[in-house]
């Protein structure tokens, strides 16, 4: 179960407000907000009822154990993939999506090798759906632990990657160096190795030197909720 500031800044997230703008509609200050999404603050009622109105949900949502999805409404990315995929289902057009395998976050096996029958043990968590928009054939998926991605990616999240696709200069990629877990990141190589930079400030790049590298791939962002 997420706790309530998580729950609190994805709605948040995909309505499209910022912190600064939805403290502004509760009339509560940004850092105040910003505290309790990042768990270091309890919200009150008061608070939780406050922001049920412009994140379109009722107060109970932010602490049921097993909450029904969202109301569409509002601003942001998230809603509109929701709807066009309800769309797709209610006109008749939804096709069974294939599965793809989701990565063990130790998995160093390249992803290619996975999609030929010698996928090593352990390599692979289990299989989930895969978006109709990706038409490459081997495609893997890699979940997102802990805040290094937001406010783009949050816990739990999926990045969906190419196997095999070369990563792109200061575009998002996964990969695997040898003795770490898999990394997210925006890729760059330099004469030292390669950098992933996280989307949040507040953690460093990782460098790997050359050579460290197991394999990399270019990555989608594919959200969990969504694309489920």
């Amino acid at each position: 179960m997420s706790f309530p500031g998580e729950r609190i800044k994805k709605l948040r997230w995909f309505r499209g407000y910022t912190c600064e703008q939805l403290a502004r509609l509760v009339k509560r200050t940004r850092p105040y907000l910003s505290s309790v999404e990042n768990g270091h603050n309890p919200p009150t009622p008061k608070l939780l009822e406050d922001l049920a109105d412009p994140l379109g949900v009722d107060v109970a949502w932010f602490t049921d154990e097993h909450p029904s999805p969202a109301p569409l409404g509002g601003a942001g990315i998230r809603p509109l993939l929701l709807a066009l995929r309800d769309f797709h289902r209610r006109s008749g057009r939804a096709k069974a999506r294939r599965r793809i395998p989701l990565l063990a976050p130790t998995c160093a096996a390249d992803p290619v090798s996975l999609f030929t029958g010698r996928a090593p043990r352990g390599a692979i968590e289990k299989y989930v759906a895969c978006p109709d928009e990706l038409t490459e054939a081997q495609v893997v998926a890699v979940r997102i632990a802990g805040d290094r991605m937001a406010p783009r990616l949050f816990d739990g999240d999926l990045v969906l990657a190419v196997a095999g696709a070369p990563p792109r200069e200061d575009r998002l990629a996964v990969a695997r160096a040898d003795g770490e877990p898999i990394a997210c990141g925006l890729y760059r190589a330099t004469k030292e190795g390669v950098t992933l930079t996280p989307i949040n400030a507040r953690y460093p790049a990782n460098l790997y030197r050359a050579g460290a590298i197991l394999w990399a791939a270019r990555a989608h962002t594919i959200y969990a909720d969504a694309y489920g």
